[in-house]
């Protein structure tokens, strides 16, 4: 396949197309995302992750280089039956991180992804307790 430098590489959007479905996806549900972009939502985390990674690259760190403080919660969705454990960079104030799930495993899977430099330049955590 050959590349078009309106489209990213593997996608079969435009980039223009990708980057309103991934503003849309930080504004409003997957299936919103979908019904507005004519596409199935299971397409739409491609898409973010496509976008995201032209980010990246644009600026020329990853998400986790220079995170000092970060927020880490759990949250469920789909009347409480699907759960969800993000972490958000405070400085920048974006989310760096989200993984289905919940529990230490969940957030074992986030430190994992870190380097060791990068978990030694954390400086403080916010979250709130466990229940009970």
């Amino acid at each position: 396949m050959e590349s078009a430098p309106w489209a990213r590489p593997r996608s079969r959007f435009t980039k223009d197309f990708e980057e309103r479905a991934a503003w849309m996806a930080a504004h409003c549900t997957l299936s919103a995302v979908a019904a507005e972009r004519r596409i199935e939502w299971h397409s739409v985390g491609g898409i973010c992750k496509r976008v995201w990674n032209d980010l990246e690259a644009g600026r020329g760190c990853g998400r986790f280089d220079g995170v000092r403080c970060i927020g880490i919660d759990e949250t469920s969705h789909k009347k409480g039956h699907r759960h969800l454990t993000v972490a958000v960079d405070h400085d920048r104030g974006c989310l760096i991180w989200a993984h289905e799930g919940y529990g230490k495993e969940v957030l074992e899977l986030f430190l994992d992804e870190l380097t060791r430099a990068q978990r030694r330049e954390i400086e403080v955590v916010t979250a709130d307790g466990p229940d009970g």
